[in-house]
């Protein structure tokens, strides 16, 4: 794994050293941002404080590294993973600079999978939304480019092109909806109970293990996709990547925590022999 972003200035913050020691490359370019989350039985409400995200540019990535050796990042990437547009304010400069001045030069032009999550839009304008979908399409000319969102993230985009909630049968419907008005390969939306995704050669939804009363839900859509990319890294069908997304984020709602490869596996067991609760 090559991580870029905002683990610290001079350093990385003792919070996230365990990940930059798991990382066979670490690019640091800004201090992190601070959110406080209050969960209750019936939501949540997050405070964040981002002023130092602001840092988060091309400007300052090319402070920290060079543009000939993001080339070498994405030339020898299996997968690649952009996250966070929404809070992060100047971040679609870097997807912007890396589409225009990194996309072209690369030799590597096997189709890989591209995966992008914004985060919750309905922060931005809709100028904003639409804008950064042109540049999520950019990427579709060297890429298999997937957009990853929640159930409404999902709908709420939708409504930037002028659709209505009740327009959509079913989540299927909205994927691919999204996919066709994007113009990318993939959508994968998921809701707190199962995943759905769409591409041009399929339509798949699986259930996911529900938890009626969570731990905790701030980050379950980000271990859903993170064990989503895990299937996809492993060869995974687009069915089992979905599952292993959604058991992830649930053994995750449950624990509070990430499960390690060993217990995710234990989770999945558990579930099929109808263990979990």
């Amino acid at each position: 794994v090559t991580y870029m972003g905002a683990l610290g200035l001079g350093g990385v913050n003792p919070v996230f050293q365990d990940f930059a020691n798991m990382a066979e490359e670490v690019i640091s370019f800004s201090d992190p941002g601070v959110s406080d989350a209050l969960e209750f039985t019936d939501g949540k409400v997050i405070s964040s404080q981002l002023e130092p995200l602001k840092m988060v540019s091309w400007e300052n990535l090319l402070e920290v590294t060079t543009l000939e050796r993001l080339v070498e990042i994405f030339d020898r990437a299996d997968i690649v993973a952009f996250a966070d547009w929404t809070l992060l304010i100047n971040v679609g400069s870097i997807w912007d600079g890396i589409a225009d001045e990194v996309l072209p030069k690369m030799t590597n032009r096997e189709r890989r999978m591209m995966f992008f999550d914004l985060s919750d839009p309905t922060k931005r304008t809709t100028e904003d939304v639409l804008n950064v979908m042109a540049t999520i399409r950019k990427y579709e000319e060297f890429f298999d480019t997937t957009l990853g969102l929640n159930k409404k993230e999902a709908y709420e985009v939708a409504s930037r092109y002028g659709a209505a909630k009740e327009d959509f049968a079913d989540l299927h419907e909205l994927a691919r909806f999204l996919r066709e008005k994007i113009g990318i390969s993939e959508i994968v939306i998921h809701p707190v109970d199962g995943a759905v995704l769409s591409n041009a050669h399929e339509d798949v939804a699986v259930d996911g293990p529900y938890c009626a009363d969570p731990t905790l839900t701030t980050g379950g859509g980000d271990n859903f996709n993170s064990g989503f990319l895990t299937g996809r890294s492993l060869g995974l069908t687009s069915k089992e990547s979905l599952f292993l997304g959604v058991a992830n984020s649930g053994f995750y709602v449950r624990a509070g925590r990430s499960p390690a490869f060993d217990e995710l596996r234990e989770f999945l067991v558990q579930w099929a022999r109808g263990d979990i609760d």
